[in-house]
């Protein structure tokens, strides 16, 4: 029997990227899902953690890694990179109101009293990656392709963050609405600029790496067994340490040099672990169902925020039985297979903004 996205997925792309954002996506689809549906009690539960862990590293962090490294290796000009970086954040700000239209219709009626602003300018990964576009484009001319600058300005971003958030906090309105986008520790500024832009410039400068070592030797069977035992045992012996910061999100969105440190080599091992899976599973059904989601990112992400976003303001943190919220998480992911099948269907080919 032949799966029904074999033809759907076009197969001539990075495919090993495909899937590290596909699980990405599927990772986020679980957090937004126990940060808004589950209770407190199951979201505190070790299982919480677990999620809550999925949707930290694996997720938006190495999402725009994957970007930055695709960004490195694009032909576009300056002037492309920041209409486009322009376009996702804009794009941003309208996914915001569409996940938040019925918390915001009911602000709009007086049935709750709330700031629509923390709705509507709520600093999310879209945004996130239009700016980190945009600084890219302009980094570009100044460190063309010195690898290790990117690496560093990437460190330097971190450590600044913390400097800012110390020191430099601004309350003011509406400036504060403005910086949060930048920088700041504001409870609607998940993925501002400062530290997340580290990211994207890790992933600028590895695929600068790559391209002046030219092609990556064959790996030794052996090698491979001990790159992964070690990173079995780096992982075994940290574990704790990381699902204690994923599962508070304020710290987890605003991290310091440390778990900064941390998560480059968690993800390089992941990456290592998903890169072997590939090679030797490439044509799993079930793998290239991932990979499909991984192929149109940007559209399944919207679609599933937008379901979970507008449900969540009727049942918001209600979900206490486990076993309900696998039943949600299959639905939403079966929706928005559902809702990116049609609307590519609509649009009559395949559109990737974020790749």
């Amino acid at each position: 029997m032949k799966f029904p996205f074999s033809d759907s997925y076009s197969g001539n792309r990075q495919q090993t990227a495909d899937l590290l954002k596909g699980l990405a996506v599927i990772f986020m689809i679980m957090i937004h899902l126990f940060e808004n549906i589950a209770s407190n009690s199951l979201a505190s539960s070790l299982i919480g953690k677990i999620i809550f862990f999925l949707g930290g590293p694996p997720a938006a962090p190495m999402f725009m890694i994957v970007m930055g490294f695709f960004l490195a290796g694009s032909k576009r000009t300056t002037s492309l990179m920041i209409k486009r970086g322009i376009a996702l954040f804009f794009g941003g700000i309208l996914l915001n109101v569409g996940l938040n239209a019925s918390i915001l219709l009911k602000i709009f009626f007086g049935e709750v009293t709330l700031n629509p602003l923390r709705f509507i300018l709520g600093v999310d990964i879209l945004p996130l990656a239009g700016l980190s576009i945009i600084a890219i484009a302009l980094l570009k001319p100044l460190f063309r392709n010195f690898a290790e600058a990117y690496f560093i300005l990437a460190v330097i971003i971190v450590q600044l963050n913390s400097l800012l958030i110390s020191h430099f906090q601004v309350e003011v309105f509406p400036f504060n609405y403005l910086i949060a986008f930048f920088w700041g520790n504001y409870d609607w500024s998940y993925f501002s600029l400062l530290p997340w832009l580290s990211f994207p410039l890790i992933g600028y400068s590895l695929k600068l790496f790559f391209d002046r070592i030219g092609k990556t030797p064959n790996i030794k069977t052996i090698y491979i067994t001990i790159s992964l035992i070690l990173f079995g045992l780096f992982f075994a012996l940290t574990e704790e340490y990381a699902l204690n910061i994923t599962a508070i999100l304020p710290v987890y969105y605003k991290f310091g040099i440390t778990f900064f440190l941390w998560m480059l080599m968690f993800l390089a091992g992941y990456s290592f672990l998903i890169n072997i899976l590939e090679n030797k599973f490439s044509d799993n059904s079930l793998l290239i169902y991932i990979k499909w989601i991984g192929e149109n990112v940007t559209a399944f992400y919207v679609f599933q925020w937008l379901l979970i976003g507008n449900i969540s303001t009727y049942i918001f943190q209600t979900e206490s039985n486990l076993f309900y919220m696998l039943v949600w998480f299959v639905a939403i992911l079966l929706s928005t297979t559902i809702l990116v099948l049609v609307w590519k269907s609509v649009n009559g080919k395949k559109k990737v903004v974020i790749s």
